[in-house]
């Protein structure tokens, strides 16, 4: 929810400042970033809250960010955008790594 929250926050904020993913030229790198953003907040509250070692914390971190990629990608399913195959497991992917970072700084304390 962390995540979620995070990225929901800045996209409302770039939309507002009149970024429009798609439309405003430099709007697709920023809204990724966000993106990016959120996945890293994702993994770092859910390794920040596991219980074990630094392994299962970087692993909640990971598995953190793909919950939130799977719903955001839920969503845009939902409202009928065609995402390719490709995109969703790249998707996924880089939700991934960016979990697990999110999860190695949670370590670090």
């Amino acid at each position: 929810m962390a995540g979620l929250g995070i990225a929901a926050a800045l996209s409302v904020v770039l939309f507002a400042i009149g970024l429009r993913f798609g439309e405003s030229p430099g709007g697709d790198v920023l809204f990724a970033m966000v993106q990016f953003l959120g996945f890293v907040a994702a993994g770092l509250v859910g390794g920040r809250f596991a219980p074990g070692t630094a392994a299962h914390q970087v692993t909640h971190g990971a598995l953190a960010a793909i919950l939130l990629f799977a719903v955001s990608a839920g969503i845009a399913l939902a409202a009928g955008r065609d995402i390719a195959f490709a995109a969703v497991v790249g998707g996924g992917v880089v939700a991934l790594v960016m979990g697990s970072v999110g999860g190695v700084l949670s370590v670090r304390r």
